[in-house]
Formats: structure tokens, sequence, C-alpha cells
């Protein structure tokens, strides 16, 4: 078995969903085998049916132990949840002033959670290099979300494109 590549230390058991869960909900939120989403694969014509936000075609191949991937990044992906809801539920508001304020999403502990949604997009460049084989060194990566300091090298935009 592979070891997690966030740690180096303990049994690679769980994989990283490359859409949260809660995004599909937003999006798909009937999303169900008689309704099911479909996920374009590369740029192949043919695409896979989705019929459930714990579906495997969403998540990275196993590379992150299960503390890592749980209690170690959780909090990581709780601040993304929060922040992508209100963007998705402000978008139009957003795009028409041009900006929006952590504040209004996290209140006084925004400078914390908007490093927390740095460290979820830090985690899914890891997990995404990781599942295609790049030969690139993930320990800053990893040293990051385990410091729960920023990446120097890596900057969140949200935008409209």
């Amino acid at each position: 078995m592979p070891i997690c590549w966030v740690c180096g230390s303990r049994p690679a058991d769980t994989a990283e969903h490359k859409i949260k869960a809660s995004d599909v909900r937003i999006v798909a939120p009937r999303l169900s085998a008689a309704n099911p989403a479909y996920l374009q694969i590369n740029s192949v014509a043919t695409n896979k049916a989705i019929a459930s936000t714990t579906s495997k075609a969403l998540a990275f191949p196993t590379s992150i132990c299960g503390y890592c991937n749980n209690t170690g990044t959780q909090p990581y992906d709780d601040a993304w949840r929060r922040l992508s809801k209100y963007l998705h539920a402000n978008w139009r508001d957003i795009v028409g002033r041009g900006s929006f304020d952590l504040t209004r999403v996290f209140g006084t502990d925004s400078a914390a959670q908007a490093l927390n949604v740095h460290l979820y997009f830090v985690k899914l460049l890891g997990c995404k290099l990781n599942a295609e084989k790049i030969r690139v060194d993930l320990s800053s990566l990893s040293a990051a979300l385990v410091a729960r300091v920023p990446h120097p090298e890596i900057t969140v935009l949200v935008a409209k494109l």
C-alpha cells in the first residue's frame, strides 16, 4: 500500500474528492440514478454518468491516510464548504460588485479561515499532481498542510470566467 503523501508515514487508505460532495449538491441537488449528472473525462466525447455525490469518479485515487484526510485537513474542507456555499448563494451580487468580503462568510475569524481555504486548494493540488504521477516534489505542499501555514508559491483567486 502506498504511503500518505501528506504525512509521509501512514498508509494511504482514503481518497480526496476532486469536487466536494457539498459543491455537487449545490449544482445537482436532485442527483440520483434516475437523474444523473455527467462527468466529461478529458476531451473524450463520451461522458460518465454520476448518480451520487460519493461516486468514485469524483475522487482522486487513494493517496492520503485517514487521519490526514479527515482529522488533519478537515478544517480546510470545512472552510471551503462555507465559502463555496456563500459564493454560490451570492454570485450575482459578487459579480456586480466585483468583490466580496470574507467577514460576511467567516466573521472575525476570516483571516484564519482564508488560510484554511488556501490550504484546501494546496491539498487538492497535491492530490492532482500525485494522481497524474507528475514528477514533482510534494514536500513543500505537505509541509504547508501539516504546519498550517500558507504555501508561498500558491495563490487562490476567485474570478468570473
